[in-house]
């Protein structure tokens, strides 16, 4: 017994913790600097992504898009405007290899049907509002959405041809999504009460949300994710009041297309400008942000959030970030200061979860983990990694001793799943 106790300690001195949350590595792959701000990030696929910013070029404002064949590794420009231009960038959707559309202020917009070889410049037929078509949803090159903040349009043939829809009621909506190509889902700016268009019958269906019914509170949705007809996800911020600047970062989540919402998160964090997009690459991995680097993942199909906390990304300002997710655990990032970060492949990811055969407790915990070492994996260091495939603590050393349940200190991790692999054999738990 007092042999064991003396190996526990040893085994205590021996090891090292890395790293106390989920944290992934970012890198920074494009610095435009003063002058350039992406407005938008959107993928055909995990490889195709194209970007969309404002450049304060030689010659005075310009439009300029970049493309990434290799998910976001390497970029190329694929158009420029040649001569000063007053059409300002608002946002993009590129929803095959081949068709994209990138909207403008003024209610212009550019369309590429080759891969963004070539582009055209477009206008649409709509009164003006502030900011022109701020909204476009695609999903394919025939069907899509395009608007402003309060009209909207729909086209069945790649805009060659559209035609107006007309509003519920007088509103600001805040979210437009194509879910199929006779149904739309939208968000009014506030107080949040969702609605669906079903375009063959020309006929609108409210659904009050009950994001009101959390007092106190002020909510707005800004952005909308869905899988499917049913299963989706809204990010936005909530104020005290509506003229207040302290705001709680927001999601919620729906199984039912929107019908009845679900809080998911709900989280004051500096600083306080809610969140504006999300995605996700499967039913269960996706990536929320907001300003000033401020990003959640999940992989538990939006159940829980945590929160990834970038200091160098921060330096420079608190620039608006947009978002594609490439991977379970990778993600491209275009923010409002010109630059583009890409998290890189884990070096070490966990494998094999199946394989969980490693007796760890208490589980769930708050503080400390016994893991029971088998005999014969007593040379095999101990790693811990985090929910994201992320090494977060290690032995400092390969144990060589007898048969021993070490305990290791997980107090100051983050709340979340990790998994406690030695040698080919995994475990898992959950820190509360």
């Amino acid at each position: 017994m007092k042999k064991n106790i003396l190996l526990l300690l040893i085994l205590l001195l021996l090891t090292k913790e890395l790293i106390s949350e989920n944290t992934i590595k970012w890198e920074r792959l494009i610095q435009n600097g003063e002058g350039f701000d992406f407005v938008g990030i959107s993928k055909a696929d995990n490889q195709f992504i194209m970007a969309f910013d404002d450049i304060e070029g030689d010659i005075g404002p310009q439009r300029e898009i970049l493309k990434s064949t290799d998910g976001g590794k390497s970029w190329k420009s694929v158009y420029l405007d040649a001569n000063i231009t007053w059409h300002i960038s608002m946002n993009i959707c590129y929803p095959t290899r081949n068709f994209c559309i990138a909207t403008c202020d003024s209610n212009y917009y550019l369309k590429s049907t080759d891969g963004g070889k070539t582009w055209a410049e477009h206008r649409i037929d709509i009164p003006y509002y502030t900011n022109g078509l701020v909204h476009i949803s695609l999903l394919d090159s025939n069907f899509g959405v395009m608007g402003s903040y309060n009209n909207i349009v729909y086209s069945d043939n790649g805009f060659k041809t559209y035609r107006v829809i007309n509003l519920p009621k007088k509103l600001l909506y805040g979210a437009i999504k194509l879910i199929s190509p006779t149904k739309i889902y939208m968000f009014e700016n506030s107080p949040g009460n969702f609605y669906q268009y079903d375009v063959t019958s020309d006929k609108w269906t409210e659904y009050p949300t009950n994001f009101q019914d959390y007092v106190p509170g002020y909510r707005t949705p800004y952005n909308m994710y869905f899988a499917d007809s049913l299963y989706g996800f809204v990010v936005g911020l909530r104020n005290y009041t509506q003229t207040s600047s302290s705001s709680y970062d927001m999601i919620h989540k729906t199984t039912d297309g929107g019908k009845t919402w679900v809080e998911k998160l709900n989280i004051y964090n500096h600083p306080a400008f809610g969140l504006f997009y999300v995605d996700f690459c499967d039913r269960e991995n996706g990536i929320a942000v907001g300003q000033d680097a401020k990003i959640y993942w999940t992989h538990d199909s939006g159940n829980t959030w945590a929160k990834d906390s970038q200091p160098d990304m921060q330096k420079g300002g608190p620039p608006v970030l947009h978002v594609v997710m490439t991977g379970k655990y990778s993600a491209v990032i275009a923010n409002f200061i010109g630059e583009i970060w890409i998290t890189p492949p884990a070096t070490e990811i966990v494998e094999n979860r199946n394989n969980m055969d490693i007796p760890v407790y208490p589980n769930p915990t708050d503080s400390y983990i016994y893991i029971n070492l088998p005999s014969e994996f007593l040379t095999e260091k101990i790693k811990i990694y985090s929910v994201e495939g992320i090494l977060v603590y290690q032995t400092s050393d390969i144990l060589k001793m007898s048969d021993v349940s070490a305990k290791i200190d997980v107090s100051r991790f983050s709340a979340g799943v990790y998994y406690v692999k030695v040698g080919d054999r995994v475990c898992r738990f959950l820190k509360m």
